[in-house]
């Protein structure tokens, strides 16, 4: 244990080693992948195989009712014809004594040849790939034979058990795949960092909170550093740049959370894009830096409040209702606007989703 603990220590042979772990990981991931789904499979073939049974004894329940009724062999035949379900991959087949009555249909039956023998007819089909299900009945002084037969994959495609196998194995891939680009690109990154970096332990620190920050600042542009100065205008972002924002807003750094809405009340008026976004530019003086501010289309806007409380979403929200009532004497422009808390555990895009349902109410 102690070597391969050295091995993983040095960088000239820690990717190797790296390598080796992940291709044993990967090859028990693969068996234990394979032997669970042939296990599904089995599962599932043994109940469809029940069920099967099932049918087949309900033929040769209603066969044996009509052969005591005086019934000969071409009224079995036509009845079984009519009566049992016939498709490519499954079928019904009648025997008596050593004679195959009947297989499939009529057209089938007429070309079995030497296999109108039962043991040859029932020798060939126990070699196929198939669910086959016989039962037999002495009725009269004979022996007869009914089965169902179904071809494997078809009953297999019936229960969905190929598409599942190809689901999982199309997970494995994935994950497998992802599992190895990231461990050999973090294994890269650390032999390049043990070999150039030996010496820079005050910058590393300095690299780390930075990478800390980058994260949050990818998502949340408009967060900025308490030394730096507010910027007088802000851009309105569309509504894939805030559907990506909402997506990664479920960290508890940046809670609490609120969620603004705001609708311009178009009624029969025209308002041109200056119009509303001189409105917009002067309700975002009242929003702090930790605030998000996007078009989701014309005259609907929303506002990502990340770290604020819902007292202080309040406050800006009537501060916003007393300049828009203002604005409302002046040019008729009103603005319809509620707040949507992030809380109990929901997640940012289903409070704004539940958010734009309320405003369309």
């Amino acid at each position: 244990m102690g070597k391969l603990d050295r091995l993983y220590k040095r960088p000239e042979t820690r990717m190797k080693v790296v390598i080796v772990s992940l291709v044993i990981l990967v090859l028990a991931a693969t068996f234990f992948m394979i032997k669970e789904n042939q296990d599904h499979r089995e599962k599932y073939l043994n109940v469809y195989h029940t069920a099967q049974m099932e049918y087949t004894e309900q033929v040769a329940n209603q066969l044996e009712m009509l052969i005591k009724q005086g019934e000969e062999d071409d009224s079995l035949v036509s009845w079984m014809e009519k009566k049992c379900g016939v498709s490519a991959s499954s079928w019904s087949f009648l025997c008596r004594d050593e004679v195959v009555l009947f297989a499939k249909d009529a057209k089938t039956t007429g070309n079995l040849r030497e296999e109108k023998k039962k043991s040859a007819f029932i020798q060939n089909i126990e070699r196929q790939a198939a669910v086959l299900t016989l039962t037999e009945r002495q009725i009269g002084g004979k022996g007869y034979v009914i089965g169902t037969i179904t071809d494997e994959n078809y009953a297999l495609s019936q229960g969905g058990v190929q598409q599942h196998e190809i689901y999982l194995y199309l997970m494995l891939g994935i994950f497998v795949m992802l599992t190895v680009m990231t461990v050999i690109g973090l294994t890269a990154k650390l032999n390049q960092v043990e070999r150039s970096l030996e010496n820079t332990s005050k910058t590393l620190q300095q690299q780390n909170i930075k990478l800390e920050w980058a994260g949050e600042e990818a998502v949340l542009p408009e967060i900025q550093k308490e030394e730096e100065p507010e910027r007088e205008s802000q851009s309105f972002y569309d509504s894939d740049i805030i559907g990506m924002f909402l997506s990664k807003s479920d960290d508890e750094a940046l809670m609490p959370m609120q969620i603004l809405f705001i609708d311009l009340v178009m009624e029969s008026r025209y308002y041109s894009r200056k119009e509303i976004f001189d409105v917009m530019e002067k309700v975002k003086k009242f929003l702090g830096r930790t605030h998000v501010t996007g078009e989701i289309q014309k005259g609907r806007f929303v506002v990502l409040m990340y770290r604020t409380t819902p007292e202080e979403a309040q406050d800006i929200l009537d501060k916003c209702h007393s300049f828009m009532e203002q604005k409302q004497r002046e040019n008729g422009i009103r603005l319809k606007m509620h707040i949507a808390e992030v809380r109990d555990g929901k997640k940012a895009m289903a409070v704004y989703e539940e958010g734009w349902k309320q405003s369309d109410e």
